[in-house]
């Protein structure tokens, strides 16, 4: 039986790179000579800003590793309904990027770095050459593949089962739990909310006015605040670790 994967924790900002590279427990693990080749194909990378870091039907050139913040991964149909795919948090890579680095083929959908977010990206042909020689980093691949497919048949039956007012306040939850006990406000324009739910703003607005008129939300500019999390998870009968 495999022992239960390390705990990602990120080095500091400014340390050297082997040791930002190292912080990822698949990566300490490499063989020593595969590591030395893949830390002199990795560029550390900050977004002050949200930033598009992968567009669609883009050739992978690197593969994000994320250490602090999140990169979304979104898909938009010619409409302009958008609906967001998954999230890559800290520790982890984007599952689509590394298909097309490994396999070739174009980025099908937007990979968008919020505000604040620090990465490693790796470039595409050191990571294959890698890949090709070291198991923990194939373990990896084959792990995060799995945990993905389980993030997109929820999504499925999310999408297919849920009301919409049920999924925004499994949303609004999960964006404002800041940890056991603790809840911060959700920094994210009704567009936003739309865009990660694949619905319209409008529609989105609505149902946000009538969690405000219910005493549940409050609604600011760009700005969602959770007064009582117990009480917004027991009005649509989930849990607040869902």
């Amino acid at each position: 039986m495999r022992s239960s994967p390390k705990p990602y924790r990120p080095a500091s900002r400014g340390a050297p790179l082997a040791d930002r590279v190292d912080a990822f427990p698949f990566l300490a693990d490499l063989d020593p000579e595969v590591r030395r080749a893949l830390i002199a194909a990795t560029t550390p990378v900050h977004f002050d800003v949200a930033t598009s870091l992968v567009r669609v039907r883009a050739e992978i050139e690197a593969v994000p590793l994320v250490e602090r913040g999140v990169i979304r991964v979104v898909r938009t149909d010619e409409s302009g309904k958008s609906l967001n795919l998954y999230d890559v948090t800290p520790g982890e890579s984007c599952v689509l990027a590394l298909a097309g680095a490994l396999r070739g083929g174009r980025y099908p959908a937007e990979a968008i770095a919020e505000a604040g977010t620090d990465a490693l990206l790796v470039d595409a042909e050191a990571l294959q050459e890698a890949f090709s020689r070291d198991a923990s980093l194939q373990q990896f691949v084959l792990d995060l593949y799995s945990e993905r497919f389980i993030d997109m048949m929820r999504l499925v039956r999310e999408v297919a089962f849920d009301r919409l007012d049920v999924r925004l306040a499994r949303l609004l939850l999960g964006e404002a739990n800041a940890g056991p006990g603790l809840w911060r406000p959700i920094e994210a324009s009704h567009a936003d909310l739309a865009a990660r739910l694949g619905s319209a703003r409008e529609v989105v607005s609505r149902v946000l006015g009538r969690l405000r008129k219910e005493g549940l939300v409050e609604v600011e500019r760009n700005r969602t605040v959770i007064p009582d999390p117990e009480a917004l998870a027991a009005r649509f009968g989930l849990s607040l670790t869902d």
